[in-house]
């Protein structure tokens, strides 16, 4: 790792891009990743003396994770929506949906994005809604759904290597502490440092190198998606397909001026083994009789409350002797007004597009106590001097040190933010190219 340009902490779908549009540009780069690659799509359990996070109060978080490369797109629905302008303006966000717009194409074009029809029967549930349904869009390859995985730079990946803090000094990070898979620490020195780990990690290790003290915001704000999963079963068979299979079937119906989403997917044939789970929940239903499954699902945007933010706990520490990351969840009183709104939309959609005989159940109800998803806002950008991160994801503290991830987010926008990663990630790394030059 000698006479690096540019070190890259994390191996999900926005660190590889990031390395892909940096050695695409001539540098010489290091993806670090701590987790191993998934072998079949199958990745071993996170280890809870590596991983343990904790809640302030002791609570066992409902978050999923995924410590691999590729990172959350190894086990995915692939949904790639761009945010409306709505989400910029009411965030606070240092540009425009106009900025964004070619990065965003740049992203789709990486991904391969497709576009599915849309039901006349979601059409007019919407619009009595007062909504407009969109088709889902999502990121789907030969009829499977994409992960970063099989992108050009995920074997590039140097798994087993552990970050564990920044080295720096007078605004310049000066070096990276990585714990190998030999369990040797070494220090790798490059001339920029670009975080893509998650905004969880990505503000622990920078808390863990003491920048607190010069980003007093850093490790606040922290927002999320709180989000609920309705089953509809309806005693029908799927209606014939004329389109192609590796379409999704389903709708996004969006209220953005009221900050959540609801999503429609499916319908689907009822099949193993959500039926035996079914028959374990006591809903026994006719062998005779063929049933369709559609998935009526529900997320928000929380405030970037102050209150809500990842601390590091000196005094407990993961079994490489890092500070495991304390984690505060407070719900303002939009929030919860969000998440009855959205919760209510979802069963007056499913009330008017489900046949008669249907049966319509919760899955995963809201918790705005214990639930963490597409977190986000932890090392939010702006353009006030005071923000973690300038609008490129540089950051304030530390004139060569990056953060490609959601970390940035100053809200964590009204639907799925996988898109506006990996928009953001590009712009980080042309902000890279051209503060640290290329070579030629």
């Amino acid at each position: 790792m000698n006479h690096l340009d540019v070190a890259i902490i994390g191996a999900g779908p926005a660190g590889l891009l990031v390395f892909e549009q940096l050695t695409e540009a001539g540098l010489n780069v290091a993806l670090l990743e701590a987790g191993p690659k998934a072998i079949g799509g199958e990745v071993p359990p996170s280890d809870p003396a590596m991983w343990g996070y904790h809640t302030e109060d002791g609570a066992v978080l409902d978050w999923v994770r995924t410590h691999a490369v590729g990172g959350r797109t190894v086990n995915w629905g692939g949904f790639c929506f761009r945010f409306p302008q709505s989400v910029f303006e009411r965030g606070s966000w240092p540009y425009d949906a106009d900025t964004l717009k070619p990065f965003y194409e740049a992203a789709e074009r990486w991904v391969g994005i497709t576009e599915g029809p849309l039901m006349p029967s979601h059409q007019e549930a919407a619009r009595s809604l007062g909504a407009q349904a969109v088709p889902l869009r999502g990121a789907r390859r030969s009829g499977k759904v994409w992960t970063a995985c099989d992108t050009s730079g995920a074997a590039s990946a140097r798994t087993g290597h552990f970050a564990c803090k920044l080295t720096w000094k007078n605004g310049v990070a000066t070096a990276l502490d990585v714990r190998r898979p030999d369990h040797e620490d070494v220090l790798i020195q490059a001339r920029a440092y670009v975080f893509a780990a998650g905004p969880i990690e990505t503000a622990r290790l920078l808390l863990a190198s003491g920048l607190g003290q010069l980003a007093p915001k850093l490790g606040h704000g922290l927002t999320r998606h709180p989000y609920v999963n309705h089953l509809l079963i309806e005693p029908h068979a799927v209606p014939p397909r004329t389109h192609p299979d590796d379409l999704l079937d389903g709708a996004l119906i969006p209220f953005p001026e009221q900050g959540y989403s609801l999503e429609l997917v499916g319908p689907t044939p009822l099949g193993e083994p959500l039926q035996s789970e079914l028959l374990k929940n006591g809903l026994e239903l006719d062998s005779a009789v063929p049933h369709r499954v559609t998935y009526v699902n529900a997320m928000c945007e929380t405030d970037a409350d102050a209150r809500s933010q990842v601390a590091v706990a000196p005094r407990t520490q993961d079994s490489l002797g890092r500070p495991f990351p304390s984690i505060r969840l407070s719900a303002t009183v939009g929030d919860k007004g969000r998440v009855d709104r959205m919760k209510e939309s979802c069963v007056a959609m499913a009330e008017m597009i489900a046949a008669p005989g249907a049966d319509f159940f919760i899955l995963q109800d809201a918790n705005l106590d214990r639930q963490l998803f597409h977190e986000a806002g932890t090392c939010a950008m702006g353009s006030d001097p005071g923000a973690v991160c300038n609008e490129w994801g540089r950051l304030r503290a530390l004139e060569n040190v990056w953060i490609a991830d959601a970390s940035v987010f100053p809200s964590p926008g009204d639907r799925h933010p996988t898109l506006t990663v990996l928009a953001h990630a590009i712009r980080a790394a042309q902000d890279i190219c051209l503060s640290i030059g290329v070579r030629s």
